[in-house]
């Protein structure tokens, strides 16, 4: 089976059409679509088609990977200076209490807005769904025959 882009996948999502269904589908009206975004953005964006990829906050010091949802505080009128702490131990099963310091590296940072601050984490790490990355590698230029 052929690996369509992501172009041929809107394509087909606006018209309805379906590749392996042996339709001919040569009496389309060219004009029914003439207002369909020539863009793959705005057709995303009109289709509501987004790439699914997961977000985390990274801790600074360890590299902790913490869901972004479970450390912004969720009340928004929060005044508190101090965000959210990394609870990361490396060596938690130490029989020395000195070796069984958490990392209390601080992941968000107070960010200006028109009225007030909110809370987001200091770097972020996209992790872009499985889909996305192998039609990204199979698309590249001469993939093919780097697998020969």
């Amino acid at each position: 089976d052929e690996l369509f882009s992501d172009d041929d996948e809107l394509f087909a999502a606006s018209v309805n059409l379906n590749y392996n269904s042996g339709q001919d589908n040569s009496n389309i009206d060219p004009y029914q679509f003439k207002d369909f975004p020539s863009m793959t953005y705005m057709a995303r964006k009109l289709l509501n088609i987004r790439k699914k990829s997961k977000s985390f906050a990274i801790c600074t010091d360890c590299n902790k990977l913490y869901d972004i949802t479970s450390i912004i505080p969720k009340n928004p009128d929060n005044n508190t200076t101090i965000g959210f702490k990394c609870t990361y131990i490396e060596f938690s099963n130490h029989p020395m209490q000195s070796y069984c310091k958490s990392c209390d590296s601080e992941l968000l940072m107070k960010v200006l807005i028109n009225n007030g601050y909110i809370w987001h984490p200091k770097i972020i790490f996209q992790l872009p769904c499985l889909k996305t990355q192998l039609s990204t590698m199979y698309q590249r230029p001469g993939f093919e025959e780097l697998l020969k």
